[in-house]
């Protein structure tokens, strides 16, 4: 499916992709506020912690992911149990820092618990740097300055453990206490919940068109007809000229005397509205070498509907397959051509018709 087609198809369901939003954001958002109600009034905190290396030694991943330990320690310890305090971590590699978000049902304690969260796990990582730095001095005396070559520590290879060392006691923390709150109740779950109702009813909407498009395949334009076939398409958008226009395609299109127009539907019933306005045509164009007033329009059953309008076809001098938009498929109109192709029909066009035109 192109973005053409999609258009064309949000276009043509612009009601379903209207209500079914709205109908999504509304129990999404009613849930949330019933949430809201339930719970209470929620408050919401965050702090961050950064590590700094001054050396650049460290390596910036595997110090985030240490101090990550210990800010999901210090997290269980805070978060759970009967105070309804919630506790989530994010972790930014890039910056090497750790961000705290904390739920509570009060301001005050959201902004405590978050702010304290961010000191105690910087306090321990601290120390953990440290013990490993004086781990390294301790080698130091046993191996001299060589550089160490074991895996998994926090140092970049071919560091001396002097330097590694010196490295890990340098690195410092830098806290972003949390000084504001906000808060979460019943009003702004109800925004969130509807905000996040209609996103989701949006894609719902878009996914269902296009599974239905790869799937039934409609006619939406001319061009899903060009693409199965190589005969004309004359699209129809004027009931008024639509006569004077097909009878001049018709004529433009034939091969041969013109006797008979057999008009033959993809699906549904006989297209007599077409049928009148070529008929009206032929009428009212002077009778000359093409034996204008003599000329018959049938307009058939669908084959799906009766054999009859396949043996028409077969005895009419040319024959039109008239479609109509989003109500016929390419399947449909493949499987018409084919039985007229053994019917040995002349089909020399094929009509396509917008719903309010199809009669």
């Amino acid at each position: 499916m192109t973005l053409q087609d999609l258009w064309l198809m949000i276009k043509h369901y612009s009601r379903w992709v209207i209500l079914v939003p709205i109908i999504c954001g509304v129990l999404a958002g009613g849930a949330g506020a019933l949430l809201g109600m339930v719970n209470g009034s929620v408050h919401t905190a965050a702090s961050t912690l950064a590590v700094i290396d001054p050396t650049g030694l460290v390596s910036s991943t595997s110090l985030a992911n240490l101090v990550n330990v210990f800010a999901q320690d210090q997290a269980e310890l805070e978060s759970g149990g009967d105070s309804g305090v919630t506790v989530k971590t994010e972790v930014d590699s890039s910056t090497q820092s750790i961000k705290f978000e904390v739920a509570a049902p009060s301001e005050q304690t959201s902004l405590d618990v978050a702010n304290r969260l961010a000191e105690r796990t910087a306090d321990a990582a601290q120390s953990a740097l440290v013990e490993q730095g004086t781990a390294y001095m301790e080698a130091v005396d046993e191996m001299g300055s060589e550089p160490l070559t074991e895996e998994g520590t926090y140092i970049n290879t071919g560091a001396t453990a002097d330097e590694r060392a010196a490295a890990l006691r340098s690195c410092f923390f830098s806290v972003s206490s949390a000084t504001k709150v906000e808060a979460g109740g019943m009003v702004s779950l109800f925004v969130k919940y509807l905000t996040i109702g209609i996103l989701g009813g949006l894609f719902l909407v878009v996914c269902s068109l296009i599974l239905v498009d790869s799937v039934k395949r409609p006619m939406k334009s001319s061009k899903d007809v060009e693409a199965v076939t190589d005969l004309p398409v004359w699209a129809v958008s004027d009931s008024r000229q639509a006569g004077e226009r097909l009878w001049m395609n018709i004529q433009f299109a034939a091969k041969s005397h013109i006797k008979s127009i057999c008009l033959l539907p993809v699906s549904g019933g006989k297209q007599t509205g077409i049928k009148e306005a070529i008929s009206e045509a032929i009428s009212e164009e002077p009778s000359g070498d093409m034996g204008n007033s003599s000329i018959r329009v049938e307009a058939c059953d669908s084959i799906e509907k009766s054999i009859v309008g396949a043996r028409i076809a077969k005895e009419a001098s040319v024959t039109i397959v008239t479609a109509v938009c989003w109500k016929d498929l390419e399947p449909a109109l493949c499987g018409v051509l084919e039985e007229l192709q053994l019917a040995s029909a002349n089909v020399i066009g094929i009509v396509l018709l917008s719903g309010e035109e199809a009669m």
